[in-house]
């Protein structure tokens, strides 16, 4: 889901600008997105799509023909919309939609999130008009002619939300701290079965919002003080970013923009053997977020990290600090840019 965030961000800074934007996102049938896309209100069309993974699998198999489809529906989909610019944010369902823009003359923006780029951006790479990318260190992973450093967008919501709405939305105490645990746009089963295991310990600190994930068996009994949402709308997702006083997360870039984005001091626990190593890598070297091995954590680990990112007013305030200078604070102006630039709707810089 981390790859539409940005994307909805620009489409609601260019309204924001007073203009006029039709919006068509095009996904796969299950994807997570298709609620988030649904809750704003835009079109959606699902095509097939097929996803390479760097294991063996069956799966792998099958994915020549889901991309074959999946190119073809493409094709067909932008001839007949006639889009004036194609958005994407690196996933794979993308990859055909880039071609097809490519074969059309429509021009293709590619949006690089993670701090390496991967195999889907690798892909679009050759049919994108221009790449922005989210990280200064990304730059020379792209073709320099066509590639500019905005960072990530977020959405205008996220800094708008304010605790004292948030504490009557949750019925939360004013008086206590408040921890926000969340796994990503379709949850994390291993995060939720943590937190769940030691509940009791975690909130002898703090009060507890826990986004378990769309999907996922939901850990609440009647625990006071442990808040459990399987989803989260965006506006309200806002609001417990908005007053909790640190995060439990994944590492995935959306979450760890907005965490920049807001000073939120933040556990991270990345995906085993996924990209977000490498952002959770980037964060540790920065110094930015106290990070764990998921398959390294104990609960005496999490505990002293707890309270590094809860308790201690010095790491608080120097993690805060860190996590903020690791994004620009006008990143989604500056990607809103860029579009308005390829739509010849102003000068390019």
């Amino acid at each position: 889901m981390g790859s539409v965030t940005p994307l909805i961000a620009i489409i609601e800074q260019l309204k924001k600008q007073g203009r006029e934007v039709a919006v068509l996102f095009v996904g796969t049938s299950r994807g997570p997105e298709r609620r988030v896309i649904a809750h704003c209100g835009y079109r959606f069309v699902s095509i097939a799509s097929g996803k390479l993974r760097k294991y063996v699998s069956i799966h792998n198999v099958f994915t020549p023909f889901g991309v074959a489809i999946g190119c073809i529906q493409s094709l067909l989909l932008v001839w007949k919309e006639k889009p004036d610019i194609i958005l994407t944010a690196g996933s794979f369902v993308a990859v055909p939609v880039a071609w097809a823009g490519k074969i059309l003359h429509v021009p293709v923006l590619v949006h690089q999130q993670d701090i390496h780029k991967g195999l889907a951006n690798r892909l679009m790479e050759r049919y994108a008009s221009k790449i922005t990318v989210t990280f200064q260190e990304t730059l020379h992973e792209f073709e320099n002619t066509k590639t500019v450093w905005t960072g990530n967008p977020v959405r205008p919501i996220l800094l708008e939300a304010r605790a004292h709405d948030a504490i009557s939305r949750f019925s939360l105490s004013a008086q206590k701290k408040t921890l926000l645990v969340v796994g990503g746009g379709t949850g994390s089963v291993w995060i939720n079965h943590f937190i769940s295991d030691h509940i009791n310990k975690i909130l002898e600190h703090c009060q507890v919002i826990h986004v378990t994930g769309q999907g996922k068996e939901e850990y609440h009994g009647d625990v006071p003080d442990y808040h459990v949402y399987e989803f989260l709308e965006y506006n309200d997702m806002a609001l417990a970013y908005a007053v909790s006083d640190a995060v439990v997360c994944r590492a995935g870039l959306s979450t760890i923009t907005e965490l920049s984005q807001l000073s939120k001091p933040a556990i991270v626990i990345p995906m085993p053997e996924s990209h977000q190593e490498d952002n959770a890598a980037y964060l540790w070297q920065k110094k930015a977020a106290v990070v764990l091995d998921q398959n390294d954590v104990s609960w005496e680990k999490f505990s002293k990290a707890l309270e590094k990112v809860l308790i201690n007013q010095q790491d608080r305030l120097e993690l805060s600090k860190a996590i903020s200078d690791l994004t620009p604070k006008d990143a989604t102006e500056k990607a809103t840019l860029v579009v308005e630039e390829m739509l010849g709707l102003v000068d390019a810089q």
